[in-house]
């Protein structure tokens, strides 16, 4: 079922793209055997559609923290990975529940194929804030 969604979507470059809302970003990194969601926006919730427009690769989804605007189509994945200081507020006030949570920790490389992805942690707007580094 696709659901219509007010987001922009932005080629950065070959392997790099932004979906811009009007108030939130969330970016796509594609490397030679996997993709990386950071984050799935606000009121988007097509966001894995959007994804499979632009890449067949097998998508994985990160959070950078939890807070709505953050999450908007993690329902559609089965498997979300965030820091786990983020893994209460989510389950509890996201209301979130199918996911499967995996931990990610600061200094974590999640390899996409010819593109490692460094973990971050930068705790400070959420107890388990987490940016990564390409």
């Amino acid at each position: 079922m696709s659901h219509e969604s007010n987001v922009r979507v932005i080629e950065i470059n070959k392997s790099t793209w932004m979906f811009q809302e009007e108030t939130v970003r969330f970016f796509l990194l594609i490397g030679d055997q996997k993709a990386l969601l950071i984050d799935s926006g606000c009121e988007t919730h097509n966001a894995k559609e959007l994804v499979q427009k632009i890449t067949s690769l097998p998508c994985i989804l990160a959070n950078t923290h939890t807070d709505g605007d953050h999450t908007g189509s993690n329902d559609e994945f089965d498997c979300v990975y965030m820091n786990p200081a983020e893994f209460m507020y989510y389950r509890k006030c996201q209301k979130h529940g199918h996911n499967k949570i995996q931990p990610i920790w600061d200094g974590d490389i999640i390899e996409l194929g010819n593109r490692p992805i460094q973990v971050i942690t930068i705790p400070g707007h959420t107890p388990g804030s987490t940016h990564s580094l390409m």
